[in-house]
């Protein structure tokens, strides 16, 4: 399961009432409990059932544990993501469930129905932050097609080449001077409107002095100062 910690705990709040009575499996036939679980939870739509063999050691205390994967997602899954079935000394069960940065949570299992609930808001839950995330870069598109477009305008009327990349936080912006220097200026979003008439100024001054001879570059401080 791929939720953040705060999602997943109200999740199971949410899901998983405390105060109902939880289920008694006989734990002196924990092979046929196993067996039983994993049938069931595993033939809910869009569960993937895990195994590791220590769950069947009378140590254990997973019956069975399960992911849930984000269907807009095709990363891989691991131990720490799995929704686990466990049950006390006594055979009562619980829910544990994964609330990120390796912790988790557990709550007394009454039913089937209430697993099966938990599945469908984990899905309705991932339906909505890929949503959402579709949203942010349709607006991240627009912003930056416009962006795009004030430095096509730039280049033509100052006469440059240039070469322009997007990622998540800024535009990286490669000119090159009528001299054939390259320089490489990249500009956040955040404040590129702010920024812009700036960096019109500095390339037509490096551009001036790349004219008369000059060469430039930019280094790493922490590289070339000298103490």
């Amino acid at each position: 399961m791929r939720l953040p910690g705060p999602s997943a705990r109200k999740l199971l709040r949410e899901c998983f009432d405390a105060d109902n009575d939880a289920t008694q499996v006989d734990l002196s036939d924990r092979a046929a409990a196993i067996q039983h679980w994993s049938t069931i939870v595993g033939n809910i739509d869009g569960v993937r059932m895990s195994a590791y063999p220590f769950d069947r050691d009378s140590r254990s205390r997973t019956l069975c544990r399960f992911a849930i994967p984000d269907p807009h997602r095709s990363d891989s899954y691991y131990r720490g993501h799995e929704v686990r079935i466990e049950h006390d000394s006594d055979g009562f069960l619980s829910v544990r469930v994964p609330t990120g940065s390796s912790g988790s949570d557990a709550r007394p299992l009454a039913s089937l129905d209430q697993i099966e609930g938990f599945v469908r808001r984990v899905f309705e839950a991932y339906d909505r932050r890929f949503a959402k995330s579709r949203r942010r870069e349709k607006v991240r598109g627009m912003k930056t097609r416009a962006m795009e477009a004030q430095v096509r305008k730039m280049a033509e009327e100052d006469g440059f080449e240039y070469s322009l990349r997007a990622d998540q936080t800024k535009l990286s912006l490669v000119i090159e001077l009528k001299s054939g220097q390259l320089i490489k200026l990249q500009i956040p979003f955040k404040n590129f409107n702010e920024t812009l008439p700036e960096v019109r100024r500095i390339i037509a001054d490096l551009g001036n002095l790349a004219a008369k001879g000059l060469k430039f570059s930019v280094m790493s401080r922490s590289r070339y100062w000298r103490r």
